[in-house]
């Protein structure tokens, strides 16, 4: 299943830590991966460029749950409702929601996108619905 995030362009280009390993004094050190490879290998991540460097983003961890929980524990990644648990709840309540990171501003930069015409009482469903008209490949469905 794939899922909405609003993340930081910079993330989606560059590397997120995955784990540590003892560096040459034993001390630990962070293993640093590159974020795209926490994606799904086929389908990828398909984005719409949005004001303030964000990026509404579509991804799918259907191959590895390890890789989801380490994307979604990163303290810059706005997670979406989950479509198949919160499809129908409106994005406006989502603001602030625990464990989320979905803010006021991030809801505004998905609003302030020039033609993905979001509104702040459309659900992740509608917002699905409207990002794939802008771009066929930020879509729920996962058929490839």
């Amino acid at each position: 299943m794939r899922r909405l995030y609003v993340v930081p362009r910079q993330l989606m280009f560059g590397s997120i830590q995955t784990g540590t390993q003892p560096g040459p004094d034993g001390a630990p050190e962070p293993v640093m991966t590159e974020t795209n490879r926490l994606m799904h290998p086929i389908i990828g991540w398909h984005a719409l460029d949005l004001p303030g460097d964000l990026l509404l983003m579509s991804t799918s961890f259907d191959h590895n749950e390890r890789y989801e929980d380490i994307f979604h524990a990163h303290p810059e990644v706005a997670i979406l409702p989950n479509p198949t648990l919160e499809g129908n709840k409106p994005l406006k309540p989502h603001v602030g929601a625990a464990g989320y990171r979905f803010t006021q501003a991030h809801l505004d930069a998905i609003q302030s996108h020039p033609t993905l015409g979001a509104l702040e009482s459309d659900t992740v469903l509608d917002l699905f619905r409207k990002a794939e008209q802008v771009h066929p490949l930020v879509r729920l469905r996962n058929v490839l």
